[in-house]
């Protein structure tokens, strides 16, 4: 039989990080981060329950024409994940945009530094 064993943060070497993002009027796009010296090991974006459609993008996401969106979280549940190839912080924060279609739908954002 094998023991149950727990494996908290410090034991992966990763320190979890959770934030709340609202967009703005009408769903406008907001960035998930301004300070562009974040970098992060891996990313998670989930709408909260009661959010309308949202999408995760880049500066500029306009999701009506399709323009900078990299995920549309529309179908619940929805989630958004990516991680660094080599499991060291190589993704900027500051990259990533979340959108609505709702004055003030929000959004986990998840992260992990290692």
């Amino acid at each position: 039989m094998l023991a149950s064993a727990t494996l908290r943060a410090e034991d992966t070497g990763l320190k979890p990080n959770c934030i709340t993002k609202t967009t703005g009027t009408s769903g406008a796009a907001v960035q998930i981060a301004t300070d562009a010296s974040i970098m992060v090991n891996a990313i998670f974006i989930k709408p909260f329950t009661g959010a309308g459609a949202c999408y995760v993008g880049v500066s500029g996401i306009t999701p009506s024409t399709g323009v900078g969106v990299i995920a549309d979280l529309v179908t619940v549940p929805s989630t958004f994940f990516i991680q660094s190839q080599n499991g060291t912080n190589q993704l900027c924060l500051a990259d990533y945009w979340v959108a609505g279609t709702n004055t003030s739908d929000k959004v986990l954002v998840s992260y992990w530094i290692a």
